[in-house]
């Protein structure tokens, strides 16, 4: 037998003890980093689901639950194709599959469905990872698109209507650029009967200028005396030529006028085929019949400017009766006294010098109201004159509901950005020394559309806006610049005016809030003001935005906790909770915590969870929340909503986090057969399970309009059938005993009687 050499084995125990160290630590690095990774997916926002490379689910996180209302265990080995709705769905799988094999990212959008139906469209994407030697594949739901969707079909719908009646218009309807000149320039929209008028195409008529159409002597009319009238007001009337493609020339009556869209000036040119409008006017000298049967309201003048004929049009746009009342007066009894100093003073000379004036007035009706017309002149031979008028009162209102539209917000009724970038542009070239800027910001819009719909959401931004032009004068510019923010423009003013300005912004809300305390409004405000030497509006306005946003992040948590105390007084509001049942329902489950030990830091919560367990059924339409009969499929997936709408509620306070989850869960079942995961044992957290029971008893043993109260007895009973079914087997005995020993309820009384 060889000798035992003992140094040598000393030594290598030594090395292999040291190597198994360095082992153990590298593992527990190892370890920790996974646990740090998973604690990192468990606290994403977006729905992260883990698969394997045949497709099979391996894990997923809690927002994932959340949104396709299945648990974890539910989801573990099962493929994602369960919550795909497309209609393609099998092949969207198969797309999916070829890039997990050959490791490719894949992205794109998807229907997805949930448990209960609920359908929705999602932009998913797929990420092969390495993990060691294997690759697995990590699928992430970026965010919900549903809405974005439906918008986006409703602006196809209403951009198919509004093309339906554009291409339909009688009249030839046309878009062109104006140079800064003022010249006109490129033809950018057309309508069918704009081609049809002229033969070109559209394709043709949008790479031409209005030039190429008009003919050339109504050309220089329009360079001199047409268009410095347009360039003056902003609105024309003329008549002009057009040569089509086949060189036939066509008369037009051109209506014009101009504003702004995407920051440059365009030009809108409705025209109409006049052709057998000038054939009229000639007809008009012999009093022909095609007078009486116009639309247009036909009249002629003596000599003496007199009524001679009118035809039934003419007499029915001023609201007269019949001819007899305005034969033999002056034309002078339709118009007010301004109108008639202007036509004698504007349009008088242009007819005595071209025979011929086209244009607009303001007429005056028989009951003394006044309208818009437009009026066609021409001076007869024997020194009288034919007119021919049309109402044009629609078209002008359509006209200044678009203007206003354009340059407006429809919600609040204040400007929009487009017109505050442009006001901001007007006021630099104006050379103002100080300029100031008040940004605001709406708090809490979100967590109120998201919990009360966004109709209330709508009147507090409205109160909002009125809150602001309370507190401006009409002169300075108010604006919704966003969603929930407003800006306004401040000339001529310094910082100490600014914040006198944000204080009294704050005072107004404070009053309003105390008239209407039901939904309090919460602004937060901040301001900038230029400085004499230079004046950069970019740089203006980011630093009174940056302002806002640090005031909003100081108030931010506790304005919300407002919010959230509020959105529970208007439970309350709504008679959902019975009188003393949060404050019983508190003692009980007190009571059940301490019997089983839970230490004394979670009676607080607890208590918090008594109080706010069901804050969610504030978004819970009053239809289905106070409904009599039986609930539909429909409405208990509605109602069914309302746990999940308070995790969100009291996830916005900082006070009520700790309980968010409880609140997500506190409708589980001890079978699994609750909602919203359906939970089942011990996966359900303890003090949901506690509240379940004690709100049970207390639902049980309180009397409702619709029954009378259970008795103790009856309560416990029915508390020990439902144990193992919907309740804790072990809770129900705790609770029940000590229930029976702290009230010392007789068998056979109403609860309430023995509480007063």
């Amino acid at each position: 037998m060889p000798p035992v050499r003992c140094g040598s084995l000393f030594h290598n125990d030594a090395e292999e003890l040291a190597r198994l160290r360095r082992e153990i630590a590298r593992l527990q690095r190892d370890n920790k980093r996974q646990y740090l990774r998973a604690q990192l997916v468990e606290s994403l926002p977006e729905d992260i689901v883990i698969t394997d490379l045949e497709g099979n689910i391996v894990d997923v996180n809690k927002a994932a639950e959340l949104s396709t209302g299945y648990s974890r265990r539910e989801l573990t080995g099962k493929n994602p194709i369960i919550f795909n709705a497309s209609e393609n769905a099998k092949a969207i799988e198969r797309q999916i599959m070829d890039c997990l094999q050959q490791s490719r990212i894949w992205s794109g959008e998807m229907l997805q469905r949930d448990r209960y139906g609920n359908k929705r469209m999602s932009e998913f994407g797929i990420f092969p990872i390495k993990d060691g030697d294997e690759t697995i594949a990590l699928g992430s739901i970026k965010r919900d698109i549903t809405e974005q969707k439906r918008m986006q079909r409703a602006l196809r719908e209403n951009e198919k209507k509004f093309r339906m009646l554009f291409n339909n218009a009688r009249d030839c309807i046309l878009v062109h650029e104006v140079k800064e000149d003022g010249l006109v320039g490129r033809i950018l929209e057309v309508n069918d009967t704009a081609c049809r008028i002229t033969g070109y195409s559209r394709d043709e008529l949008l790479k031409m200028l209005v030039y190429d159409i008009e003919e050339k002597d109504h050309q220089r009319e329009r360079i001199t005396k047409i268009q410095s009238e347009i360039n003056r007001t902003g609105r024309l009337s003329f008549e002009t030529v057009i040569i089509t493609k086949d060189g036939r020339k066509i008369p037009l009556e051109v209506n014009s006028s101009r504003f702004h869209l995407n920051g440059k000036y365009v030009e809108l040119a409705i025209a109409r085929d006049i052709s057998q409008h000038r054939q009229v006017e000639e007809l008009l000298q012999v009093k022909s019949a095609a007078m009486k049967a116009s639309m247009d309201g036909m009249a002629i003048l003596n000599s003496n400017q007199e009524y001679i004929y009118l035809n039934d049009s003419h007499i029915k746009i001023y609201g007269y009766d019949n001819e007899n009342e305005l034969i033999g007066k002056s034309w002078k009894v339709l118009y007010n006294e301004d109108e008639i100093k202007r036509i004698e003073k504007e349009v008088i000379p242009v007819l005595i010098d071209t025979g011929r004036w086209r244009g607009e007035a303001i007429g005056r009706r028989r009951d003394g109201s006044t309208f818009y017309q437009e009026i066609s002149l021409s001076i007869l031979n024997d020194g009288g004159m034919v007119c021919v008028v049309r109402d044009i009162s629609h078209r002008r209102e359509l006209e200044n509901n678009l203007r206003f539209l354009s340059l407006h917000d429809s919600l609040t009724g204040l400007f929009n950005r487009a017109y505050f970038q442009q006001e901001l542009k007007r006021i630099s070239k104006k050379g103002y020394s100080r300029v100031g800027v008040i940004v605001c910001d709406v708090d809490g819009l979100k967590l109120v559309n998201d919990t009360l719909g966004h109709k209330k959401g709508d009147e507090i931004l409205i109160s909002a806006a009125n809150i602001l032009k309370e507190t401006f004068s009409t002169g300075q510019v108010i604006a919704r610049i966003g969603g929930d923010e407003f800006a306004i423009i401040i000339p001529d003013n310094t910082p100490a005016v600014l914040e006198k300005y944000c204080k009294e912004i704050k005072d107004n809300i404070t009053r309003q809030n105390a008239k209407k305390p039901e939904l309090p409004l919460s602004m937060s405000a901040g301001y900038a003001a230029s400085d004499e030497n230079s004046l950069d509006f970019d740089e203006l306005f980011k630093k009174a935005d940056n302002n806002m946003y640090r005031q909003k992040l100081y108030q931010n948590q506790s304005r919300r906790s407002t919010i959230v105390q509020t959105l529970n007084r208007a439970l309350k509001a709504r008679d959902f909770i019975t009188e003393g049942h949060i404050e019983r329902l508190q003692d009980l489950v007190v009571k059940i915590a301490v019997e089983i030990g839970l230490p004394e830091y979670k009676l607080t919560d607890l208590r918090l969870f008594a109080q706010f367990h069901d804050i969610g059924k504030v978004g819970i339409p009053d239809r289905i929340l106070f409904k009599k009969g039986p609930l539909t499929t429909e409405e208990m997936n509605e109602m069914q909503r309302h746990s999940e709408i308070g995790f969100r509620i009291v996830q916005s306070s900082p006070d009520l986090i700790p309980i968010a989850d409880w609140i997500l869960k506190n409708h589980e079942w001890w079978n699994g057969k609750g909602y919203p995961f359906g939970l089942r044992g011990e996966e359900i957290p303890l003090e949901c399970r506690i509240l379940a029971i004690a709100d049970a008893y207390d639902a049980m043993t309180s009397k409702r309009p619709y029954r009378e109260a259970m008795t103790h007895r009856e309560a416990v009973a029915e508390l020990v059938k439902c144990a193992g079914v919907q309740f804790d087997p072990r809770l129900v005995q705790t609770f029940t005993r000590i229930i029976t020993e702290n009230y010392n309820v007789s068998a056979n009384s109403p609860v309430q009687s023995q509480r007063g």
